[in-house]
């Protein structure tokens, strides 16, 4: 493996996942676990090549669109699916919230589209994203179907929210509750205020790589409400072949 090409994605990686639309070398080499020379290195060169941006202001870096070009080819050809557009315009017209498409890669989910909630105050989501598995509805619904990767994660899982779940054991009582109910609630367990219902997607052969969430504000989501449209969402969803 080339370690220079390792690194610079190590940097990409580190910003793509931050839960910040910036980061400070600094911030960037204690995710990366590089020295600060090398990621400020690394950094300079993806500003050359426009892949990043550096704001003086704040003396960090950022993603530029241009990366969204490197990934949109595959996602559009892997994941463009007019069945599965529509069901989220369904979704988004049944709920008024914002619906998303999550995909996953690696230890992770990547968002790969969205249709934005109707209400000025919603939910700020963003395509290409990259968030954890074990605390989002939408990582926990592909979990729910893909028991291999619990054990793999299980070093990465640890407290975000005050209601986070914060052991392996909590996380496969509640991936039980998944299974038996067919779809995955978050519960300001990623983000404080916001609230993710999400049900998983089955590709031609039952396995699952994919899901479709209604993500919204807790002050229009409540536990009785949240529960009551990921029954809507099953009966809509849960068990056909969509990928």
């Amino acid at each position: 493996m080339v370690r220079s090409i390792q690194r610079a994605f190590l940097c990409l990686e580190a910003l793509s996942g931050s839960q910040r639309s910036s980061m400070s070398i600094v911030e960037i080499a204690r995710v990366t676990d590089l020295d600060k020379a090398t990621v400020s290195r690394i950094m300079k060169t993806l500003v050359e090549l426009g892949y990043a941006d550096y704001l003086p202001s704040q003396r960090a870096y950022r993603l530029t669109p241009r990366m969204l070009c490197i990934g949109s080819r595959t996602l559009d050809a892997q994941w463009a699916s007019e069945r599965i557009r529509g069901i989220m315009c369904e979704l988004a017209a049944e709920f008024g919230e914002t619906v998303n498409l999550g995909v996953l890669n690696g230890h992770q989910v990547v968002y790969v589209d969205k249709i934005e909630s109707s209400f000025s105050v919603r939910a700020e989501l963003t395509v290409g994203k990259s968030i954890p598995m074990w605390c989002t509805g939408l990582g926990k619904a592909i979990l729910s179907h893909r028991p291999d990767l619990v054990d793999e994660i299980a070093g990465e899982i640890r407290p975000i929210t005050s209601t986070t779940l914060g052991t392996v054991e909590e996380l496969e009582h509640d991936l039980e509750q998944v299974r038996s109910r067919g779809y995955a609630i978050d519960y300001e367990e990623y983000v404080p205020g916001m609230v993710c219902i999400a049900v998983p997607l089955l590709d031609a052969t039952g396995r699952v790589e994919a899901a479709i969430s209604v993500a919204g504000l807790i002050m229009r989501l409540s536990e009785e409400s949240a529960h009551a449209i990921g029954r809507k969402m099953v009966s809509m969803i849960g068990g056909r072949e969509f990928l």
